[in-house]
């Protein structure tokens, strides 16, 4: 009686139905997979969160590594093309023709204004300009005095207009107004239907582009806006002018994605890869650092540089 009892203990607690044994395996599985975890979890070595401070000197510490000596015993280094004596140049690792190109521009009186202007040298192909660009440094230029110009503003085809109101020699300085030249990067839509060709609606796309881009720095990238042709352009010669100081760029460190993909030369493509290069290197320390990582190419740098501050 006493064995049968027992038994009917043991089959009353220790009896299974098929759904419970099912249950059974399950968080037997479960709990395994825990421990697993947890041994792996003391394996795993996370990155500590980055410190800012982290930063501070790095692009400082970024510069010894712009020196470069090749097995002939000429090196790259960081150079201002403008004061670089001959010597230093024959010294740089560069083609010999470009160093004689770049030689006979400075004897002719020329003067790179910003580091992007090496590129125009003879010769400058875009793979030896994406190796050069990051050792050059232009010191900022000191204004020249104002020199009497004509009213009209002298213009070739295909090249930037960058000129000052022109000032008579009585010292009377005259006012855009006065001599027909339009600044595009601060007129509005009223001074932009004064020009020939220009009605109310090219005008307002004309500012919106404007706004989009940050401003202009090249009167050639009027090309861009939609409904421009060349008669109209032509149209424009004399009459408008582009001072690239006034552009508006994007702080590229602290610019969000939405941001980025906003800018017409950006979009989302690109405004993706530089969020990206942004999080897993920390701040950019110049603008070159896109250009040496392969995020853009030397055609879309030279039109981005103008818009991306590393500030």
């Amino acid at each position: 009686m006493e064995r049968e009892r027992f038994r009917q203990i043991l089959d009353d607690y220790f009896t299974f139905t098929r759904s419970e044994r099912r249950g059974l395996l399950v968080w037997s599985g479960l709990l395994l997979v825990a421990v697993f975890l947890r041994i792996l979890a003391g394996q795993i070595h996370l990155r500590d969160p980055a410190d800012p401070s982290m930063f501070a000197g790095w692009p400082e510490s970024r510069e010894p590594e712009l020196v470069k000596e090749s097995a002939q015993g000429k090196r790259m280094f960081l150079f201002n093309p403008n004061t670089i004596s001959e010597a230093g140049l024959d010294s740089l690792d560069i083609p010999g023709k470009i160093i004689t190109n770049l030689k006979r521009y400075r004897q002719k009186g020329g003067v790179f204004r910003k580091a992007e202007d090496i590129g125009r040298l003879y010769g400058m192909t875009d793979s030896l300009f994406s190796l050069v660009i990051p050792y050059v440094r232009i010191e900022p230029l000191q204004p020249s005095p104002p020199k009497e110009r004509s009213n009209r503003l002298p213009y070739r085809k295909g090249e930037s207009i960058r000129a000052e109101a022109p000032e008579a020699s009585s010292g009377h300085s005259f006012t855009t107004q006065e001599v027909g030249v339009v600044e595009l990067n601060v007129a509005d839509s009223a001074e932009l239907v004064k020009l020939p060709g220009i009605g109310p609606v090219f005008a307002g796309r004309i500012v919106r582009y404007r706004a989009l881009l940050g401003g202009f720095f090249s009167l050639d990238q009027l090309h861009e806006v939609y409904g421009m042709t060349q008669e109209r352009f032509d149209g424009l010669a004399g009459r408008v002018r582009v001072d690239a100081s006034l552009v508006v760029p994007v702080r590229i460190n602290f610019a969000g994605y939405s941001q980025l993909s906003r800018h017409p030369y950006i979009r989302g493509k690109l405004a993706g890869s530089i969020v990206d290069w942004r999080s897993a290197n920390g701040p950019f320390s110049d603008n070159t650092v896109l250009l040496m990582s392969g995020i853009v190419d030397t055609v879309q740098y030279r039109k981005l540089n103008y818009y991306l501050s590393c500030q």
